[in-house]
């Protein structure tokens, strides 16, 4: 059912939808989330249910299934009716907030990860209540053995290092840490280097947003050393954005002393330039052409 209406809610939007119904299905919604708990209490559940006694991981996949579902739902309402749909996300945090729970499977909290990234990103005003708390969640959650949490924990600690004002206390070095224990997870798996591409991409957040807080000319090898990313193109274009910036400044002192890494940065600039549609939007090819021939011209 929850599929149906997700595909119903994108064809129709507020056509349909109107008030009353809209906040039925935030009901819902809320209420399939909120049934995270019974993860915790999966075995009390059992006792008291005869009829699940001889199927419990079937019982908690189908829960899980569900509860996947009713996220996606609710990132389609936002998206699609927006503004319709923004008063009923303070009611539904608590639900989401409840799937970070240790209880909860890795890829359930993957999916709660995701919807506060998605917020996170678009409308980081109705987070306020987190500033304090959702960095140091995905810092911890980058510590997961799954690498699609990490992955969506590694976007999560490179869209709080763009929100500087918002989020103030971010300590960058805390966070270069979390990230590394993921590049160190390796990309054996297509999922592993998915979680990789994301951590060279919020390197490039910190290294533009927070670079106060590190030693910059000792980060950019390490990002260099990664890049072009190549796994997923919406993460290599944010990343590649993020490296023609301090270009865009002809920001030299990126490069180290002596301009250590001028030739791999040219190379890298050179092969995204190669392959630009998948790699790089217009804009970043601009910055990147501007630079390359600023470099020439450089005695």
């Amino acid at each position: 059912m929850l599929k149906s209406l997700n595909a119903c809610v994108q064809i129709c939007g507020t056509k349909v939808l109107h008030a009353k119904l809209i906040k039925q299905i935030a009901d819902q919604i809320k209420q399939i989330l909120f049934q995270s708990s019974v993860f915790a209490n999966m075995d009390k559940k059992v006792r008291e249910e005869p009829w699940l006694w001889f199927r419990p991981e079937s019982y908690k996949q189908e829960l899980e299934e569900q509860i996947i579902q009713a996220a996606s739902c609710l990132v389609t309402m936002i998206t699609t009716l927006k503004s319709a749909f923004l008063p009923h996300i303070y009611e539904l945090l608590p639900a989401i907030e409840a799937l970070w729970g240790h209880e909860c499977p890795d890829n359930v909290k993957a999916v709660a990860i995701s919807i506060f990234n998605f917020l996170l990103s678009d409308y980081p005003q109705k987070l306020e209540r987190y500033y304090d708390t959702y960095p140091m969640i995905v810092m911890d959650l980058c510590y997961s053995q799954s690498p699609q949490l990490q992955r969506e924990a590694a976007r999560g600690i490179g869209l709080c290092a763009t929100h500087s004002k918002l989020m103030p206390n971010f300590d960058a070095l805390v966070f270069l840490d979390g990230l590394n224990f993921v590049i160190d997870s390796g990309r054996q798996s297509e999922e592993r280097a998915m979680a990789y591409d994301a951590v060279v991409s919020a390197f490039g957040k910190i290294i533009e947003y927070r670079r106060h807080m590190i030693h910059t000319p000792q980060m950019l090898p390490l990002r260099l050393k990664s890049l072009p990313l190549r796994n997923g193109f919406k993460e290599a274009k944010s990343a590649n954005a993020q490296l023609g910036l301090p270009f865009e400044r002809y920001d030299w002192d990126l490069l180290g002393r002596n301009d250590k890494s001028l030739s791999k940065a040219i190379k890298i600039c050179k092969k995204i330039l190669s392959i630009r549609d998948n790699l790089a939007t217009d804009a970043t090819i601009g910055l990147i052409k501007s630079w390359l021939s600023k470099v020439e011209a450089k005695p």
